[in-house]
């Protein structure tokens, strides 16, 4: 599996790279928040990696080739999952660290509700996006994986989210104590700091069980796959 996995970080860590960098400059940017919930799509960008390289490997052939090889169905599927795990803990890392240097520029408490938010929903999107196309791309082809990967996500995903989102306005509170504040939505809902990060967590674990089930479907389909 060692020489997979360098296999294909060679092929996405140039575009891997620059899209990185282009949501850090995003994230870094002095742009209202109504703006940066409009430019979620970006953060969605870096697993056009993942596209490209199922794409090059089923044009080249590759799966049948690998399947001659001495690597059990688990290890050449799981490599693959591996690869997109890491690179969606490398967006999720790089949407904290950059959207936290800008809240810490602003000092702007507001500005950490949005962060945490947009984070969490984010990261949910993007793994179920990815869990959607993987499969599809072992069933069928990577063209079609990425048809029903970005229906879901500009067609199903994205209206969910922005329909939540944009409902959100911020209000901050502090207790007899000067020091808690709570964010208030048009839904006249209050969410405290514990909640928030409760919201993350929640988003996460999601996020990352749809890739588990993911690869299962995707490992039973590549070994019924006639190639």
């Amino acid at each position: 599996m060692k020489a997979l996995l360098i296999k294909d970080l060679k092929y996405i860590a140039l575009p891997v790279s620059i899209l990185l960098f282009i949501d850090a400059l995003v994230l870094t940017a002095p742009l209202s928040s109504d703006a940066m919930k409009n430019l979620i799509i970006l953060f969605w960008l870096p697993t056009i990696a993942i596209y490209g390289l199922f794409s090059n490997e089923y044009n080249s052939g590759w799966n049948k080739y690998v399947k001659s090889l001495p690597l059990s169905d688990k290890e050449i599927v799981g490599e693959k999952f591996i690869v997109s795990t890491g690179l969606i803990v490398l967006i999720q890392i790089t949407m904290l660290f950059f959207g936290s240097i800008r809240v810490i520029l602003e000092s702007n408490t507001a500005a950490y509700f949005d962060l945490i938010l947009f984070s969490s929903s984010a990261i949910l999107f993007i793994c179920i996006t990815v869990a959607v196309f993987i499969p599809c791309a072992y069933s069928s082809s990577p063209l079609k994986g990425i048809f029903i990967s970005l229906f879901a996500f500009l067609c199903v995903v994205f209206p969910i989210y922005y329909a939540c989102i944009s409902q959100t306005h911020n209000y901050i509170y502090y207790d007899s104590g000067g020091n808690a504040y709570r964010y208030v939505n048009y839904y006249g809902v209050y969410m405290d700091t514990n909640t928030l990060i409760t919201i993350f967590w929640i988003c996460g674990i999601l996020g990352y069980l749809s890739l588990f089930i993911s690869y299962w479907c995707s490992l039973k389909i590549f070994k019924n796959k006639d190639y």
